[in-house]
């Protein structure tokens, strides 16, 4: 740091907080991003983090970051005073969880032929508004690009499902595919339906596997 810059800094401290001397133990990060161009370089960052969570998909990296930046800007109040680290991650940052799911959204499946084009066919036949299977149809997609990466919580949603489907195909000749649905829901045990989270996701689950289960055949 510059003498000028420490200065500076120093004033502003004792302008803020009373006093300079924190100045010894303030550890100060540089940023990895350069000055100029960083946008294109988190881009870049994105594109490789897509490929890691969905290979052999497609994404489109600057749909991503600007999505991620519309949703920074909508957070919390408009400040850059935060004492708390942990209230400026709960005002102003974005979890794991939803960057996962906005990458997620902005993920096309691979080309040739729609792994999902069985699942959207009985999503039509379903008894369900508009909206709703627009949805549904939105929770398979989610479902199989999650699919793509073998982790224990996967695997072991995707073993427990296709039990219950295999012992419960032949019931689809003489019940309604909604009727099925929910029958197999109630056998689903309680944590892969928490490790799925809200019952459009559950139901998306059972479709897809349904779907990949006639693939097959």
């Amino acid at each position: 740091m510059a003498e000028s810059e420490k200065n500076d800094l120093e004033m502003a401290l004792k302008k803020e907080v009373g006093t300079s001397a924190i100045l010894a133990k303030l550890q100060l990060v540089k940023s990895e991003l350069p000055l100029t161009g960083c946008d294109k370089s988190l881009m870049g960052t994105i594109s490789t983090l897509a490929h890691k969570l969905h290979p052999n998909c497609h994404y489109n990296s600057v749909n991503i970051y600007q999505t991620l930046m519309d949703d920074l800007r909508r957070k919390g109040k408009t400040t850059f005073d935060y004492i708390k680290w942990d209230d400026m991650l709960k005002n102003k940052a974005l979890t794991n969880t939803q960057v996962q799911e906005t990458i997620t959204i902005h993920t096309k499946l691979p080309d040739e032929e729609d792994p999902l084009a069985v699942a959207n066919d009985l999503i039509k036949d379903m008894n369900l508004s508009t909206i709703e299977k627009h949805n549904l149809k939105k929770a398979c997609r989610s479902y199989y690009t999650n699919q793509l990466i073998k982790t224990s919580r996967v695997l072991r949603i995707k073993e427990d499902l296709k039990k219950i489907i295999f012992s419960t195909f032949d019931e689809l000749n003489d019940k309604k595919i909604n009727t099925w649905i929910n029958d197999v829901e109630e056998k689903i045990s309680a944590d892969v339906c928490d490790l799925l989270g809200d019952q459009s996701a559950v139901h998306a689950a059972i479709i897809c596997e349904l779907g990949f289960k006639l693939n097959e055949d």
